[in-house]
């Protein structure tokens, strides 16, 4: 609020009019009085028409500068000073009037869906409507599932996102969830049990080995009482993956960002993680950063989360760890255990055996066109 603005921006009574100080009629008037002076008078004193003194104290006109300096000259008062009283006197009018109090009830709602969603790119998206501030945030409770927005921190959510300074979801983040959100799928089954998902984790390095297994991994998923879908990530996001219960059932959703097949599939088995190790049994969301160890329950989770993924995809790369590192080695111990290269790949760069920059690279396949087709 700026100073000076009555607090109750939509409830200004023309009684208010003292709170702001006097008017231009008010302050000329009584200079006048003082003086003895007619408006005839005054107007012969700034050398103006009577007319147009009379439509400035009667504010039919708005004063200019150099009328306010003349004015100002002739009674003895500042011209800023005068310059001030009228526009205080004008925003006074303007908050009285009905339609401004409607408009900025208006601002007010965007304003405060602004402040926790960017708004325009979720309308763009087609998930929120170019509608009225209440048509936008009574689309945004049912993306979110929530009645009120002060409720979007608590939905039950594992994010994994990169090192942010952020405590929570930032707009974006928090935009992406919602998306996510309304991919759900209705009628699938009720979720497996823990030790089911446990084995669809096991199994996924192995059974996963084309671009068509890539492609068929929803429906396999549901089959597990799961939604696993794509969300195109929000500029600005940086997020990778998300799990979260959406009317009772787990959904996974994935960015795919970078389309590495390797970082696509460990963000995929981090999740499913979280589902079978229970953790969307909290009431709160939770996200983390993968770059930060802590003793806190929620890294906690997340140190859970990512050494069951990675023992899922690869139990143990040790074979490769006591002999030199060729790429027959690495293609060799790929095809022994029955998993992608890409996997293994991506697993010793991980670890440190293996450069981010290696020309190893090239080897690694890349999901983006696969997973584009699970919207």
């Amino acid at each position: 609020m700026n100073p000076g603005i009555p607090e109750d921006q939509y409830g200004v009574e023309e009684s208010d009019a003292q709170a702001w100080g006097v008017s231009i009629t008010q302050l000329v008037e009584r200079h006048l009085a003082s003086r003895g002076w007619s408006q005839s008078d005054l107007a012969r004193v700034l050398g103006w028409s009577p007319q147009f003194l009379s439509d400035v104290i009667n504010r039919r006109t708005r004063i200019r500068p150099r009328d306010a300096i003349d004015l100002g000259c002739a009674l003895g008062e500042e011209p800023d000073v005068l310059l001030a009283i009228q526009t205080k006197g004008q925003l006074l009018e303007a908050l009285i009037d009905l339609k401004t109090s409607e408009r900025l009830r208006s601002i007010s709602a965007r304003r405060r869906i602004e402040e926790i969603l960017p708004s325009r790119e979720m309308i763009r998206r087609g998930i929120l409507p170019d509608g009225s501030p209440e048509e936008i945030e009574h689309a945004v409770l049912g993306v979110f599932g929530v009645e009120s927005i002060d409720l979007l921190c608590k939905l039950p959510a594992a994010a994994r996102r990169n090192r942010s300074l952020e405590s929570g979801l930032t707009r974006p983040q928090l935009a992406w969830l919602g998306e996510a959100r309304t991919k759900h799928r209705v009628g699938l089954p009720r979720t497996a049990d823990p030790e089911a998902l446990r084995a669809l984790g096991a199994s996924l390095s192995t059974t996963v080995l084309t671009h068509d297994d890539m492609r068929g991994l929803p429906t396999r998923f549901a089959e597990f009482g799961i939604t696993l879908t794509f969300v195109p990530p929000y500029p600005g996001a940086k997020i990778d993956g998300v799990c979260t219960l959406v009317d009772g059932h787990p959904l996974i959703a994935v960015s795919g960002r970078g389309g590495r097949w390797d970082k696509v599939m460990f963000t995929i088995a981090h999740e499913l993680a979280h589902v079978a190790m229970g953790h969307l049994d909290s009431t709160s969301l939770f996200v983390t950063d993968a770059s930060i160890t802590s003793s806190s329950g929620v890294e906690i989770q997340e140190a859970q989360a990512d050494l069951c993924a990675g023992h899922w995809l690869i139990p143990s790369i040790d074979a490769l760890r006591c002999r030199p590192l060729s790429v027959a080695a690495i293609e060799d111990f790929a095809q022994r255990e029955g998993i992608p290269l890409s996997l293994v790949i991506g697993r010793l760069q991980s670890e440190g055996l293996l450069p981010w920059t290696s020309r190893l690279n090239k080897r690694i396949d890349s999901v983006k066109e696969d997973i584009e087709t699970w919207i």
